[in-house]
């Protein structure tokens, strides 16, 4: 078969002197030749290949809906690849936007697991444990007032040890086992014993943890479509229809975003409750709330680091 132009295809398919397979095959051809004919100049090589194969199965119907009445076959095809280069167009940018939402997600979820631990950690009482054990390891050798009577001494051992247990409870789900064997020599209590406590406190959280991971998904979801849709807005007009309805699918899920992370921040912070711990312990509610409140008193961490010092470091020592 001798060549032919792409304005032959109708009436060579017609009179049956090229088959639908060979009308598709040069239609291609042209199209990948002359991509300035039909407005797909803006596309690279790699781009143009992507586009004739998303598109290739549907140039046997375009070809046989054309009605040679209205336009010649090249003008035809020239707006029909207009239209499909606008939905395919439309489709990258999704697919560019879901990818990019995901890289965020991914380093968002990265961060904010580093930053969700963090804030537990430190609401919980992790931080203020740790902190509370490297006051009492520093080289600092300054002791309380002198002249402090026996029965002063043990009670001011015994809050000191009351203290730490409560900050250690509070942030049990990050309690490790060299830091439960610095406890149990600072509360003179047994490992196995601090160990049952610490896996109580960790079982009553269960139910808590599932909902966090469920508001996890929901909010790390929302953030998902939140950016996607932000990508997309910006490649609309805000004059296009289908801009005001995104828009609002935007709206709804910068909401949602918020909204979890609220709870996230607030009601799923991974603590057991102070009433667990006073139960557990065998102490009031109040005494739970005043040894974490007064964690950092400067006063009472001299006392602190003595005791430490004379129940850890004096342990170690010998």
């Amino acid at each position: 078969m001798e060549e032919f132009t792409t304005n032959e295809i109708p009436q060579l398919l017609e009179s049956r002197k090229i088959t639908m397979k060979e009308a598709v095959n040069g239609l291609w051809a042209d199209i990948y030749a002359h991509p300035e004919k039909y407005n797909l100049k803006d596309l690279d090589e790699d781009d143009l290949s992507d586009f004739l194969l998303t598109y290739r199965t549907r140039f046997p119907s375009i070809t046989k809906k054309y009605d040679k009445n209205k336009a010649d076959f090249t003008t035809f095809i020239r707006s029909c690849m207009m239209q499909f280069k606008t939905c395919w167009s439309k489709k990258k940018a999704k697919a560019k936007a879901a990818a990019a939402s995901l890289e965020s997600v991914l380093k968002k979820n990265a961060e904010s697991a580093l930053v969700s631990d963090c804030a537990a950690d430190s609401i919980a009482g992790g931080t203020e444990f740790d902190d509370f054990l490297l006051e009492f390891e520093q080289e600092d050798t300054a002791e309380a007032e002198e002249g402090r009577t026996e029965d002063e001494k043990k009670k001011e051992a015994k809050e000191a040890r009351e203290t730490a247990l409560v900050l250690a409870l509070k942030a049990c789900r990050f309690m490790d086992d060299p830091m439960v064997s610095k406890l149990s020599r600072l509360t003179q209590r047994e490992e196995s014993e601090l160990h049952t406590i610490i896996d109580k406190l960790k079982n009553s959280m269960e139910k808590k943890e599932k909902i966090q991971r469920l508001m996890i998904r929901r909010r790390d979801k929302s953030f998902f479509n939140k950016r996607k849709l932000t990508i997309e807005l910006s490649n609309l007009e805000e004059t296009c229809g289908e801009y005001s309805k995104l828009k609002n699918l935007y709206e709804n899920q910068l909401r949602s975003w918020k909204r979890n992370n609220e709870a996230l921040s607030h009601r799923y912070v991974m603590s057991p409750k102070n009433s667990e711990i006073a139960k557990i312990m065998g102490i009031s509610i109040r005494k739970v709330y005043y040894c974490i409140s007064h964690a950092k008193d400067e006063e009472k961490m001299k006392i602190f680091r003595k005791v430490y010092k004379e129940n850890v470091e004096g342990a170690n020592e010998e």
